[in-house]
């Protein structure tokens, strides 16, 4: 069900009208297919002799990674006593978050599907200057306009998470508390990693109040909460 809620919903429909075909024919599908199996492995080979046997551990890892990804929240294990690198993993698929279109929040694959394919046709330019090179998607060729706003956004998400992960380790949050604190809030996922208890209430009124604004602005897309502080919005 949390797979579900995070696939582009456009996508189930589609498979409603033609076809299991339609899923495996998005790029941003096998993207967020392929990142969860590929954390599911590492977060596995990570837990190895932390549980009895592979399959407990792959069952415990592909959970948590499920509802990290799809910023589902939801927990069957104490991933705080989990080896760093599964945690630093669980960290990284909160940024990522879930498809287009979906209940997920966090940057979104199809945000980092477009980013990957920027750098790898400016790779291509430096390689063949003369060579006129666009990025596709689907077959589809992307307007420089929408890759334009892809950018924009992850990096004005990036900036608000650095400066939230700044402003809670002045509070005395740990390094590894305040990015997964800010990485959760964000992305309105839940999880409470390298917090007492696995919760915010040890943290300071000022603490709260940031993951606050990272909960709406998270929630609201960035653009729509940032907008209000723009002069020209209020002159209409």
């Amino acid at each position: 069900v949390m797979f579900i809620g995070g696939t582009n919903f456009f996508l189930h429909y589609g498979f409603y009208r033609k076809g299991i075909s339609v899923y495996w024919e998005n790029e941003e599908f096998r993207f967020f297919m392929g990142v969860i199996i590929i954390a599911t492995l590492l977060v596995t080979l990570s837990l190895m002799g932390f549980y009895q046997g592979p399959l407990e551990s792959l069952k415990y890892a592909l959970f948590q990674v499920v509802s990290a990804i799809t910023c589902t929240g939801y927990s069957t294990t104490d991933y705080n006593n989990w080896p760093y690198f599964s945690q630093f993993i669980l960290i990284l698929l909160m940024f990522i978050g879930g498809s287009a279109g979906s209940t997920a929040g966090a940057i979104k694959c199809v945000r980092i599907l477009l980013i990957g394919k920027v750098i790898k046709k400016e790779m291509q330019n430096l390689l063949h200057p003369h060579v006129v090179t666009v990025v596709k998607l689907n077959g589809k060729t992307v307007a420089p306009e929408t890759l334009k706003s892809v950018m924009s956004f992850t990096l004005i998400y990036i900036f608000i998470a650095a400066v939230s992960i700044v402003l809670l380790t002045s509070q005395g949050v740990n390094i590894t508390a305040s990015i997964a604190s800010v990485a959760s809030s964000i992305g309105n996922v839940g999880f409470g990693l390298g917090l007492p208890g696995a919760n915010y209430s040890t943290m300071t009124d000022f603490s709260k109040w940031v993951l606050i604004f990272d909960m709406i602005v998270g929630r609201l897309e960035i653009y729509t909460l940032l907008i209000l502080f723009l002069p020209s919005f209020w002159r209409g």
